[in-house]
């Protein structure tokens, strides 16, 4: 028996140790951008009298008859010459949003824009198939934006300039939010994606490391996609893939985070999972295809491929936050049974450092968006919860994308008026009940009986960690459980 406490105690220390490596990566990132803002430089937008080029917009869309027509009347609104503009919208929908394309295309086409109804025969691929099936490199630049997305007027102006620099292949804007604030899901994803779009762009853009094409509202000069190989549908995240094969070739990306394009955050947990899933999932799936690669590259200095590495890997890290938490639930139960096991929970409690370095991390984003100290401990402890409760579904996620070759794109669903007395009223998506909430639940009530437990026994700090988790998946299957159990009509 002691030798199966002896194993589980070094899986537990293995997996922090393995979460105190992506800490400290986000606390040297923090660090790198707020060296950043001290030094941080703006490019001039172009002028009315200079040569411009030929640019392609494309607009991947899949039954988004709630934003089609937002997202068409904003990317019309872009300022460029309209002779030198082409939008193809790439319609894999089965549903009205293929008519609500056509009427806005001929609207905008009477107006003299240049815009095209493209249509597959299939959905092969998903999002990477259309946008490969339908490469096109006669435009010097591409421009990418998902139906959610609200681009504002001046996204070519300001960032066309960085392309002065003829080794840039892409440059990315700022995701903004439209409803951060709608409900604590939003609050959340807010957090979470300024703090990705704040010290994890720019401190890696800033220190020369690898970063990545968001999937939407960046640009891409298209000779550079070609020498990557052009969109390749092996991994529901074609956005990474592609990004680090283009600067393994030895393109420069760009981050300006001085151009903010809106979009929605999915407002309700079943759309923010299926969200959660493929970017995890992904994520993975780029590891698997691209660690290897990477590794060996004679490009890249060791720097920025452990940081490539690390940002690779960052989705993997659910696995052992999920695996910690059991075996932390199973070393408290059983302490007294193994003097090894007091042991390694003393040396674990050192890892709080893990949390103080994520907490730091994300204060220095939080600084640049919002400045109240209370709202941060407060958002940020509601962060930590929701990771907990979602944790299993990103464990899921993860292993699939290690282990399965199957990959299935499901679209994130979109609503536009992003409240409860909408959702309400329609039918567009109707969450089911799924064995994955079941579990929730039942994690839920485990990790329960192990705060009931440490209580019982003084342990207030095991308490604590365990009552975290038993709200965050108490408040995962709790939501979800709401969102299915309304009426619609």
């Amino acid at each position: 028996m002691d030798v199966i406490f002896l194993l589980l105690s070094l899986l537990y220390l293995l997996c922090l140790i393995f979460i105190l490596c992506y800490a400290v990566s986000c606390f040297i990132l923090a660090k790198r951008f707020r060296r950043y803002l001290s030094i941080k430089q703006k490019i001039d937008p172009f002028d009315l009298n200079q040569c411009y080029s030929k640019v392609l917009i494309q607009l991947p869309v899949y039954n988004e008859k709630n934003t089609i027509d937002r997202l068409i009347d904003s990317v019309c609104s872009i300022v460029y010459p309209q002779e030198l503009l082409t939008i193809e919208v790439l319609d894999d929908s089965t549903d009205e949003t293929t008519l609500l394309i056509e009427q806005k295309i001929n609207e905008y086409g009477a107006l003299g824009f240049k815009i095209e109804h493209k249509k597959r025969l299939n959905r092969n691929g998903y999002k990477a198939g259309a946008l490969k099936e339908f490469s096109s490199y006669q435009a010097e630049y591409l421009v990418i934006f998902d139906a959610d997305f609200v681009p504002p007027p001046d996204f070519l102006l300001r960032l066309l300039p960085h392309f002065r620099n003829e080794k840039v292949g892409m440059v990315q804007a700022k995701w903004g939010h439209l409803n951060a604030t709608e409900n604590f899901l939003t609050l959340v994803q807010a957090l979470s994606l300024n703090f990705h779009f704040s010290v994890e762009h720019h401190g890696r853009n800033f220190s020369n490391y690898l970063i990545n094409f968001n999937g939407t509202a960046g640009i891409w000069r298209t000779m550079c996609v070609a020498d990557a190989g052009g969109w390749s549908d092996e991994t529901l995240t074609e956005d990474l893939d592609l990004s680090f094969r283009a600067q393994m070739k030895g393109w420069k990306f760009i981050y300006d985070s001085n151009v903010v394009c809106e979009a929605e955050l999915p407002p309700n947990l079943t759309a923010l999972k299926i969200q959660q899933y493929r970017w995890n999932k992904g994520g993975a799936q780029c590891f698997k295809k691209l660690a290897k690669i990477l590794i060996i590259d004679k490009n890249l200095n060791w720097e920025q491929k452990l940081f490539g590495i690390n940002q690779l890997f960052a989705s993997t890290t659910y696995v052992f936050v999920f695996v910690l938490y059991f075996l932390s639930l199973f070393l408290v139960l059983f302490r007294d049974q193994s003097s090894i096991i007091n042991i390694v929970l003393i040396i674990g409690s050192l890892f709080i450092v893990n949390t103080i370095l994520l907490a730091y991390s994300y204060y220095v984003s939080w600084e640049q968006h919002l400045k109240t100290k209370r709202n941060f401990i407060v958002n940020f402890l509601l962060f930590l919860i929701m990771t907990s409760g979602l944790s299993f579904h990103n464990f899921l996620a993860v292993l699939s994308g290690y282990f399965s070759s199957h990959s299935v794109f499901k679209r994130t669903p979109k609503f536009n008026e992003s409240n409860l007395s909408t959702l309400k009223k329609s039918n567009y998506f109707i969450p089911k009940l799924s064995i994955s909430v079941i579990i929730e639940i039942l994690l839920s009530a485990v990790f329960c009986v192990g705060m009931i437990n440490s209580v019982l026994f003084l342990d207030f700090a095991s308490a604590v960690f365990f009552g975290f988790i038993a709200i965050g998946f108490g408040l995962v299957s709790f939501q979800q459980l709401k969102e299915i159990s309304i009426k619609r009509y």
